[in-house]
């Protein structure tokens, strides 16, 4: 904590606020060069949806796509529901 990159947040502070989390899951990346030392590192925030049925592991990574309509649709729904608008970094559909 000490770069104050993040706040933890506790389980008691969440219910305070009266919402439900979107399930989330970060995915680690290494791109490594033709030697197999690491260039650099990448890490995403996949988020999972409330409906999700299937458990993902950390072995089934992927790089999610989506519309730039449905990421529209989303924000305006994380708004309704209180959520504030943060920046992220999404794959766009063709």
């Amino acid at each position: 904590m000490a770069e104050n990159t993040h706040t933890i947040i506790t389980a008691d502070s969440v219910a305070a606020l009266g919402v439900k989390p979107i399930p989330t899951m970060n995915v680690l990346n290494v791109k490594i060069d033709s030697s197999g030392k690491p260039l650099h590192a990448k890490s995403h925030t996949v988020v999972l949806g409330n409906e999700e049925e299937k458990c993902w592991t950390k072995n089934e990574s992927f790089a999610p796509v989506v519309s730039k309509s449905s990421v529209r649709d989303l924000i305006a729904y994380g708004v309704t529901l209180g959520r504030r608008a943060k920046q992220c970094d999404a794959k766009n559909a063709f």
